[in-house]
């Protein structure tokens, strides 16, 4: 899967939570680790062939570690792939960089839907901004505040820190507006204050100026980021 797997499990992992116990979706299926659904076929059938019988994790009956999750993980995720690519352009996906295709494996990896032909044409044209737009207001049609935080975290993977600042350039009072409202929507006040604290200087155009590179900790270089832009702003 090339040198983006590490990014696409970092990614998934920080954008689905992690949890070695059983819990329903948002759907009602059964789910354990990074969103590993235990009604897919793909993932029921990865962990037969280790020999773990997924209805017995789903009566709690039999126990998983961190490591075993992770292998299952790691097996499901070329399957979820070959999905993406039936849905794509495969020659289209194969030719991106590795920071675009984590963030469309992780839209993938929740709804095959996210990527729909808007999305996926912005790609086609290189629009870095414009695909950034999509993924931010158009596959999240049911202002879902965890499904915004997830579509930012999934297009500053897909930017980068400056593409990123730039799209909220674009945004129009009525689409900041809009943002705003469905993070005032978190209903826990530690998340709503970290999210808040995160993206609300991005939607009222006054980012922080040093970006962390994304999910790897022990790089220390901090990148300045001075926009030349001063457009008007979803």
């Amino acid at each position: 899967m090339g040198d983006y797997i590490g990014l696409s499990k970092n990614l998934i992992r920080d954008v689905e939570g992690f949890n070695s116990d059983v819990y329903k979706d948002s759907e009602g299926h059964p789910t354990i680790g990074a969103g590993l659904k235990l009604t897919d076929p793909d993932v029921r059938g990865i962990m037969n062939l280790k020999g773990i019988d997924p209805d017995e994790v789903i009566s709690g009956n039999r126990k998983m570690n961190e490591n075993e999750l992770d292998d299952i993980h790691t097996s499901y995720l070329p399957k979820r792939e070959a999905l993406i690519k039936n849905r794509i352009d495969g020659d289209l996906y194969e030719s991106l960089p590795p920071h675009q295709k984590a963030a469309i494996l992780s839209m993938g990896y929740q709804s095959l839907n996210n990527l729909g032909p808007k999305f996926m044409g912005r790609v086609a044209d290189s629009d870095s901004i414009g695909a950034m737009r999509e993924m931010i207001l158009g596959t999240n049609k049911q202002r879902d505040p965890g499904i915004l935080s997830r579509r930012f975290k999934e297009a500053e993977m897909y930017g980068g820190p400056i593409d990123f600042s730039q799209t909220f350039q674009t945004f129009t009072p009525e689409e900041k507006a809009n943002l705003k409202y469905i993070l005032d929507d978190i209903k826990n006040p530690h998340t709503k204050k970290e999210l808040m604290d995160k993206y609300l200087p991005y939607i009222e155009g006054t980012p922080q100026q040093n970006f962390q590179k994304l999910f790897q900790p022990s790089v220390q270089q901090v990148v300045p980021v001075q926009p030349e832009l001063n457009l008007k702003k979803p």
